[in-house]
């Protein structure tokens, strides 16, 4: 259980106690009033579309006893707060991160803690481990993909004296962020899923997203554990700067797995290490995020061949090929997109047996920067030779990725270019059929997730 004092709080924040309360004991930290607990601190972060300080009035109405605020707001509002600790920072996004950095060297000094970074699979692959590990340890994970300046100190939050392994994952979007965040982790084992063309826009090129990052391994003591991918891109670059802050390396190989049978989207069988196991959820491409937690699994004493039922009972994170079933099937594979990722989801959906139609509904890839059309109009001839009865396309490129696939010969009538969100679901609502699948793919920012819901109450609503 998280337990800390309020002057420890003070000291680790760097902040002033500028208001006493009468609560001693911090059971928690939360950013979120909706969901905040009594015994927790609120930490007020200023945001693009919200501003916590606008909700600590409600959190005082709720019984919160301890805040963390910046000092512009105390400032403006110290008349009317009274009987709360009130902790002031000038920004309350260092003060989570100082936080953070305190609590893991003064409360979890010897907790083991593995970090999941990589263009894609990070959560998927934060997810197996967490599962497999579960098999023998006492396992905490960061929830959803809380990979940020906010997630991962919240996510630290919730180890505890009696846990024995934590599982985070660490995302950027441009250089540095990884590093920041690494050093405040302190990881034992770092991972790198794979080395791909997210977030090219803001690093140009993908040595430089491999480079980004490597950046896990700064917040690692020499000796520490980093396993890579041995059919990544880069597998040069990320083990030069491994070597660098003498790192053992370790390496999954996913061409190590041979699949046995591909069951569409009831999943599929794979031997690995002479061990036969069966997935229940779709994609053969999840097979490399298997491979990665079961070699992380052997370096913690794990023999895989125990491992036979868990594999069969893994659950995949919400809008990563997640299966929808009813009346129609829905693949709902919204939560982001890339290149490699979007290739993948196609398989998936060509590869599928159904007695009605195949349908995608792609999304912009963003943050591609230069290359976006380049790497979109690949995505359209990675699709002409698919068996794929409808495409829809959404976005400014996949407009583009419309016209061409029409111009190479495609069939105009299987092409759909649509502009809203809404056009998307008025077409769907009398397309689709008894016995059809549907997969929906594009980046969060495109939110498709939107669709997924519209189908997911339509097949209710039949129910």
């Amino acid at each position: 259980m998280f337990e800390v004092s309020v002057s420890w709080l003070v000291k680790s924040s760097k902040g002033k106690l500028v208001e006493k309360g009468n609560q001693k004991i911090i059971n928690g930290i939360s950013t979120d009033s909706r969901s905040i607990k009594l015994g927790e601190c609120f930490v007020a972060l200023r945001g693009k579309n919200f501003d916590g300080h606008d909700f600590v009035f409600d959190c005082i109405s709720k019984g919160i006893s301890t805040f963390v605020v910046e000092d512009s707001f105390w400032s403006a509002n110290k008349t009317n707060i009274k009987n709360v600790n009130v902790i002031t920072v000038k920004d309350t996004y260092k003060a989570l991160m100082d936080i953070a950095f305190w609590y893991r060297r003064d409360f979890l000094p010897d907790k083991t803690v593995i970090c999941v970074t990589g263009s894609s699979g990070k959560t998927t692959t934060k997810y197996f481990i967490s599962q497999l590990l579960s098999y023998k340890y006492n396992v905490r994970f960061s929830p959803k993909s809380f990979n940020n300046n906010v997630g991962v100190p919240l996510s630290i939050f919730k180890m505890d004296q009696d846990t024995d392994i934590g599982v985070l994952e660490i995302g950027m979007n441009r250089k540095g962020e990884i590093r920041k965040l690494s050093k405040v982790v302190l990881p034992n084992v770092g991972i790198v899923t794979n080395i791909g063309y997210a977030h090219i826009e803001f690093l140009k090129s993908t040595k430089n997203i491999a480079l980004a990052k490597s950046e896990l391994f700064e917040g690692m003591k020499p000796d520490s554990v980093v396993f890579l991918n041995k059919n990544s891109r880069h597998l040069d670059v990320l083990e030069k700067v491994a070597s660098k802050f003498q790192l053992k390396i370790f390496y999954f190989d996913p061409s190590k797995a041979e699949i046995v049978e591909d069951l569409g989207i009831d999943g599929f069988v794979f031997d690995y290490d002479g061990v036969r196991f069966e997935v229940s959820f779709p994609g053969i491409h999840n097979v490399e995020n298997i491979v990665c937690a079961f070699e992380v699994c052997k370096f913690f004493g794990i023999d895989v061949k125990n491992l036979v039922p868990i594999v069969k009972n893994l659950s995949l994170p919400e809008m990563r090929n997640s299966v929808i079933k009813g009346w129609f099937t829905v693949i709902d594979d919204s939560y982001n997109a890339n290149p490699d990722s979007m290739k993948k989801a196609i398989d998936l959906l060509h590869k599928v047996s159904t007695r009605g139609k195949k349908i995608a509904v792609l999304g912009d890839m963003l943050e591609l920067g230069e290359l976006s059309l380049k790497l979109h109009l690949e995505i359209a001839d990675y699709l002409l030779d698919k068996d794929i009865d409808f495409i829809f396309c959404y976005g400014e490129n996949f407009s583009y990725v419309a016209d061409y696939l029409v111009k190479k010969g495609l069939d105009k009538d299987k092409v759909i270019p649509v502009s809203s969100l809404n056009e998307i679901a008025e077409i769907l609502d009398y397309l689709v059929k008894e016995g059809d699948v549907i997969l929906i793919k594009g980046s969060r920012g495109m939110k498709l997730n939107e669709v997924s819901s519209f189908l997911e109450n339509k097949i209710e609503e039949k129910v």
